[in-house]
C-alpha cells in the first residue's frame, strides 16, 4: 500500500496535466471539428505517442538532465514556440480561405462522411498519417508535457518503490491518456458539433489561431527571461 499511494497519485497528477488546456487538446477538438472522427483519433494518438515518449524518456531519467541543462530546454523551448506559430499560421489560413458550399454540406452530416466513398476519399491513409505526425509533433515539441512527466515520475516513486514502478506509472498513464485524448476526439465529432463547426468555422479558426500564438509567444518569453 505505501508503495501503491504515490503511483496513484502520480496517475492523478497526470490527469490534471492532460486535461488542462493546452495546444493538444485544441488541435484534437479543432480537428475533430473540421474533419470527423476518424482524423481526430488519428491526431489523438499521435499525441497519445508523444506523451508515451515522454514517460519512456522522464522514467529513464533522460528527461532531468534536458531540464537541468540550459541550452537543452531553452532548445526544446524555441523548437516548441515555432512549432506552435506554424499552428497559429494553418488557422489564420483556414480563416482567410474560402470554403466552398458542397464541402460544407459534407462536414454537416459526418454519418455520411464515414460511409460514402466520395467522402472516404477526403481521409486516406496518408491524411490520417499526416494528423497523426501532427499530434505526435505538437508533444513532442511542448515543454510542459516533459515538465509533467517529470513531476508524474517523481510523485509515484519513494523509498519503497521497485525498479519496475516506473514501467507501471509509465503503461497506466498510456491508458488514462488514450482514454481522455479519446474522449476529446469523439466528443468533439458528432454531428451536432461538426455542424456548429461549420457554422462557426471563422471563429473557431480565428480563436484557434490566437491561443497558438499566445502560447508561443509565452514560451519565447520564457527563453528571453532565462538569458537575463
Amino acid at each position: 500500500m505505501e508503495s501503491l499511494l504515490p503511483v496513484l497519485i502520480a496517475y492523478s497528477t497526470y490527469c490534471i496535466g492532460t486535461l488542462s488546456p493546452g495546444p493538444a487538446n485544441l488541435a484534437i477538438m479543432g480537428t475533430s471539428m473540421a474533419s470527423g472522427r476518424s482524423a481526430g483519433l488519428a491526431i489523438a494518438f499521435g499525441v497519445i505517442t508523444g506523451s508515451v515518449m515522454w514517460g519512456v524518456i522522464a522514467a529513464f531519467g533522460l528527461g532531468t538532465a534536458v531540464h537541468r541543462s540550459v541550452e537543452l530546454f531553452n532548445l526544446l523551448k524555441v523548437l516548441g514556440g515555432t512549432y506552435l506559430l506554424w499552428l497559429a499560421y494553418l488557422s489564420l489560413k483556414t480563416v482567410l480561405s474560402a470554403r466552398s458550399g458542397s464541402e460544407a454540406a459534407a462536414s454537416v452530416n459526418p454519418e455520411v462522411q464515414s460511409t460514402s466513398p466520395e467522402v472516404q476519399q477526403k481521409h486516406p491513409v496518408n491524411r490520417l498519417g499526416r494528423h497523426y505526425l501532427r499530434g505526435l509533433g505538437i508533444h513532442l515539441t511542448n515543454p510542459k508535457a516533459m515538465v509533467v512527466w517529470l513531476a508524474v515520475i517523481s510523485t509515484g516513486m519513494n523509498a519503497n518503490s521497485s525498479s519496475v514502478t516506473p514501467s507501471w506509472i509509465v503503461l497506466g498513464c498510456a491508458v488514462l491518456g488514450i482514454l481522455i485524448f479519446s474522449f476529446y476526439a469523439l466528443a468533439f465529432s458528432t454531428p451536432k458539433m461538426m455542424a456548429y463547426y461549420v457554422q462557426k468555422k471563422t471563429l473557431i479558426s480565428l480563436f484557434m489561431a490566437v491561443m497558438f500564438f499566445i502560447a508561443a509567444v509565452t514560451i519565447y518569453v520564457d527563453v528571453l527571461r532565462a538569458f537575463d
